[in-house]
């Protein structure tokens, strides 16, 4: 049994277990912290009509927008504290799902740290991609993203909750700009931060850990294979993967995309046909932990073409894990950890010629995958190893704590 702190955390977050990278990460350093002594409680934001799910929903609060929201689940939030009771908040994103006074009343109650996790303060998108060319975006969201032609209201009901959207957001950006520790994955999401008002001195950029896989390392599937793994929804790319795989000619290879989402049924009508019927396994959500690692572990290459500018993009620095180079487009905090010509291929934005040259590149190339996979688990080991990132984290807590 860990000797007990005498501490007690909140994690606030508004995805439930298996829900993406935020859910994966806020429970591994739940269960690093418990460990660590802490005693640990959770307060999941959920939609509508969500029920509880036995053993991890403790403490619930319905999503709140704007000061509407906040009225409505004020009581409610005093509730969660008054019986969590905690000495510290940690707030994962949520930020259009935590009302900006309700997120204040947070701060002001005891000491709070909180992590952005994605650009949705800094995108109403959150792409970060310039929609009339679809070129990566430079701007400071706000009202000129309206004037710019970016955001197209449909019609004058849409216009107006746009012009409500962007007084909530305003609002809510700047509860953000006063928070006194604000964790971020990559200093891409940092410079974006600081770009938008932040404090220089609020800003801390701890990148996610990856754990190093325990199994003995697996032989590598033949013909090679090519991995994807994460939601299937357009701003991940799937569909530009297909792109890609379509590009690859008669050269040997597999592919296997492992996710569900909206996209689930246009994939599964294009791999049944040519070129890639018999070449491209659909696969759904894996089983845990474990069978992610089994995969990135079989394939030569893990894609990640990410059509949005990821904040960090925790699913390459699993492959990389597990011994297997990466893919992805050149963008957004993927380059925190992606290294062109050293663990992985990086190419130009969106230019889907140039992703199927990479993966070919690897494909052709079982010697160049090998070094590129052994480089990139050697940067892990080095860099992003969980006990290193919940010292980091656990050192924010205490000077948290220690602040009057």
């Amino acid at each position: 049994m860990p000797r007990s702190t005498g501490r007690r955390v909140l994690q606030v977050l508004d995805k439930a277990p298996g829900e993406g990278g935020v859910a994966v990460h806020v429970q591994w350093l739940s269960e690093g912290l418990a460990q660590a002594g802490w005693e640990v409680h959770t307060l999941r934001l959920h939609g509508a009509a969500v029920p509880p799910r036995a053993g991890l929903d403790r403490h619930r609060l319905p999503f709140s927008y704007g000061r509407s929201g906040a009225w409505r689940h004020a009581a409610a939030l005093d509730a969660v504290l008054a019986d969590a009771r905690p000495d510290l908040v940690h707030l994962h994103g949520a930020t259009t799902r935590l009302a900006h006074p309700l997120l204040a009343r947070l701060a002001a109650a005891q000491p709070l740290v909180a992590t952005l996790h994605d650009t949705r303060l800094f995108c109403y998108a959150m792409t970060r991609r310039f929609a009339p060319d679809g070129s990566p975006c430079t701007r400071t969201c706000g009202p000129a993203c309206f004037g710019s032609g970016c955001m197209r209201p449909a019609g004058a009901l849409d216009a107006l909750r746009w012009q409500r959207r962007q007084r909530v957001d305003a609002a809510a950006l700047a509860v953000w700009r006063q928070l006194p520790r604000v964790l971020v994955p990559s200093t891409y999401l940092a410079a974006l931060a600081l770009q938008h008002g932040f404090a220089p001195q609020a800003l801390r950029v701890l990148p996610h850990p990856a754990a190093l896989p325990s199994q003995s390392p697996q032989p590598r599937d033949t013909p090679p294979l090519v991995a994807y793994v994460g939601s299937l929804i357009e701003l991940k790319g799937p569909l530009a993967l297909l792109d890609a795989l379509e590009r690859l000619g008669d050269r040997p290879w597999q592919a296997v995309i492992a996710g569900t989402g909206p996209l689930a049924g246009e994939i599964a009508r294009r791999i049944a046909r040519p070129p890639l019927a018999g070449r491209v396994r659909l696969e759904g959500a894996l089983a845990g932990r474990a069978a992610v690692d089994a995969l990135m572990a079989r394939a030569r290459v893990v894609a990640v073409p990410s059509l949005a500018a990821e904040s960090f993009g925790l699913a390459g620095l699993e492959a990389l894990a597990a011994g297997t180079p990466v893919v992805a487009f050149a963008q957004g905090g993927v380059m925190q950890w992606l290294r062109d010509g050293e663990n992985g291929l990086a190419v130009a934005p969106f230019d889907t010629a140039a992703f199927a040259a990479a993966l070919a590149r690897l494909i052709d190339d079982a010697d160049l995958a090998t070094r590129l996979g052994r480089a990139g688990r050697a940067q892990v080991a080095a860099q992003h190893q969980p006990a290193a990132a919940l010292a980091a984290c656990a050192a924010v807590y205490d000077e948290a704590l220690a602040t009057p």
